[in-house]
């Protein structure tokens, strides 16, 4: 709130209240010095009178309440103060703490030293034992390659007896010769007794034999015969004149061609 002579001279300096310079200004409608509307204002219920028993028991525990409340904070208040009045502060607990960690750093410092020389110990015996089983290891494999070697060279006298059997140039014909003379063959069948039953020799040179297509083994019963071929077997009555096939139309019935014909066929199946 402004002084009375805030504004009444130049030099006159302007005053505040400092109790208005927070203070909002009131909303424009109803003045606060006029009693607020029924709808506004609160309600005080009025408890109803109760027994006086009950009025009595709730005064008395109360009044006990009220005790064990002052006793917890005099308590409080009492503790409170002999934390005070103790020397036991913040730095003893800091101490206390920083020499609990020091002797626990300590304790895994020792039982780390002690675990290491056991590690070490275990990693010796680990490593003797991998010595040992690798010279093993070696052993078996230099016995497997001498007795490999022995092999191998028995192998290779036995190719080198047997290269004068080998096919080259020099001998190429000999041995294609010899082949040709002395045929072999490596085929066999087992039938259903399980008897082997081995392929016969084959012939140093098979003779072949002249066929005839099976056409001309049965020939067909009608056709004209077929001119210049000498039938092995006959069959009675295969070919039986039935008159001639010219152009002419002429049945051979009245002794002309016809019956030429007919008599030259029965010639050539006799």
């Amino acid at each position: 709130m402004l002084g009375k002579n805030a504004f009444s001279g130049p030099a006159t300096p302007s005053i505040f209240c400092r109790r208005c310079i927070s203070r909002k200004l009131p909303n424009p409608g109803k003045p606060p010095i006029l009693p607020p509307a029924k709808t506004k204002m609160y309600t005080v219920t009025q408890f109803k009178w109760g027994n006086p028993a009950d009025i009595a028991d709730l005064l008395w525990r109360r009044h006990i309440y009220n005790s064990a409340f002052l006793s917890m904070r005099r308590l409080f208040r009492e503790e409170v103060g002999l934390k005070k009045s103790f020397t036991f502060g913040l730095e003893d607990i800091k101490k206390a703490e920083a020499d609990e960690l020091d002797t626990l750093l300590a304790l895994n410092e020792a039982r780390n030293k002690q675990l290491a020389v056991e590690r070490a110990e275990r990693e010796k015996v680990a490593m003797q034992q991998l010595e040992e089983e690798t010279l093993k290891q070696i052993e078996r494999r230099l016995e497997w390659e001498e007795q490999n070697a022995e092999k191998r060279t028995e192998e290779v006298l036995a190719v080198i007896e047997k290269s004068d059997e080998f096919v080259t140039l020099e001998n190429m014909e000999q041995k294609i010769l010899d082949a040709l003379e002395t045929p072999t063959t490596f085929d066999y069948a087992i039938d259903l007794n399980g008897i082997k039953i081995e392929n016969p020799v084959p012939d140093k040179y098979p003779h072949s034999v002249a066929t005839l297509p099976n056409i001309y083994k049965n020939p067909l019963d009608y056709g004209p015969p077929i001119e210049g071929y000498k039938y092995k077997r006959g069959r009675p009555g295969q070919f039986k004149p039935k008159g001639p096939r010219n152009p002419s139309g002429n049945k051979g019935q009245d002794g002309g061609e016809g019956q030429k014909e007919a008599q030259t066929t029965t010639k050539v199946v006799g």
